[in-house]
């Protein structure tokens, strides 16, 4: 689980335990008791998505390497063997064939190494009547039919669940928007109408909605302060689509946002004081390297911290 990731499931957490404990006054507004029933399911569904997008393979991936182990070992052991008869019998077709250095297969990738494997098969059965005085018999013969099969199934059990991995990390990125979609929408708004007469109820919704900045495992990138009239440089980074800013500012509002020019603030957003707002390059302005922030009121000034995180 990605850091980003982390910090909004365990705000959807807080926004549950949040609707929970205080249930007989939320479900008191009108139609927000659904909402609430909608937001559960979603972010049931992104914690099953979550778990699978993190879920170890190294169980998987360590018995497919098991046996490519086994499986390079005997056709090692078995291609110098039959070399061994070829030089014997003048054999030199075959003997090209099976000539190859063990580098050559313990290198391989395993495609490769399953399709040397086969060809090596094909080329041992028409000589299996003669090979038994250089140690490849039927049980020799078997072992190595089971070492083929074994691997040839592994291989696509790592592939799936490789390919199933990401298709859920693509999921719990659309899960995450539907929700985050459904609270700016809907729950956030029905709050507001107990702002004033529960302003307590409110108030702790308010701070299970952020994002934990002062509980965060990842320290800001970049912190500072601004004042007056002045536009303060928070970050001077190439502009990347993938790129995601998370900021948080104390002492008043400001505005921030990306531009092309160091010294002017070309498309401010603005950021109320408390809030975590995050957004994509994308969404930030113009396609530019430099992230810029300013006091909306000259009086205040404006301490803050950024988040950098990338796809």
């Amino acid at each position: 689980m990605n850091k980003l990731n982390q910090e909004y499931f365990f705000m959807f957490l807080k926004v549950r335990n949040h609707h929970q404990a205080n249930a007989l006054v939320l479900n008191a507004i009108p139609f927000l008791e659904n909402e609430y029933q909608v937001f559960n399911q979603k972010v049931d569904v992104f914690m099953n998505l979550l778990a699978k997008s993190t879920a170890d393979n190294s169980g998987i991936t360590m018995d497919k390497a098991v046996k490519r182990k086994v499986l390079v070992t005997q056709v090692v052991d078995i291609k110098n063997k039959i070399f061994s008869y070829c030089m014997d019998a003048n054999d030199e077709e075959n003997g090209k064939l099976v000539g190859k250095s063990n580098s050559f297969y313990i290198k391989s990738s395993d495609e490769d190494l399953l399709a040397q494997a086969i060809q090596l098969q094909e080329v041992m059965l028409p000589l299996a009547p003669n090979l038994a005085p250089y140690g490849i018999g039927a049980t020799e013969l078997a072992a190595f039919d089971t070492a083929i099969s074994n691997f040839a199934q592994a291989m696509p059990q790592v592939n799936l669940a490789m390919a199933l991995k990401k298709d859920c990390n693509v999921l719990v990125k659309s899960t995450q928007k539907e929700i985050l979609d459904l609270l700016k929408s809907k729950i956030d708004i029905k709050l507001r109408s107990i702002e004033l007469s529960n302003n307590s109820v409110y108030s702790t919704y308010k701070s299970a909605r952020a994002l934990d900045v002062s509980g965060s495992r990842k320290s800001p990138d970049f912190e500072g302060s601004v004042m007056g009239n002045e536009v303060v440089l928070m970050a001077n980074l190439p502009y990347n689509t993938k790129r995601t800013f998370r900021v948080n500012t104390k002492g008043g509002d400001a505005m921030w946002g990306l531009s092309t020019k160091k010294e002017t603030l070309e498309n401010g957003i603005l950021i109320k004081e408390g809030d975590n707002p995050i957004m994509k390059s994308s969404s930030l302005g113009k396609k530019g390297n430099f992230l810029l922030i300013k006091s909306v009121y000259p009086e205040e000034v404006t301490s803050f911290k950024v988040w950098v995180y990338v796809d």
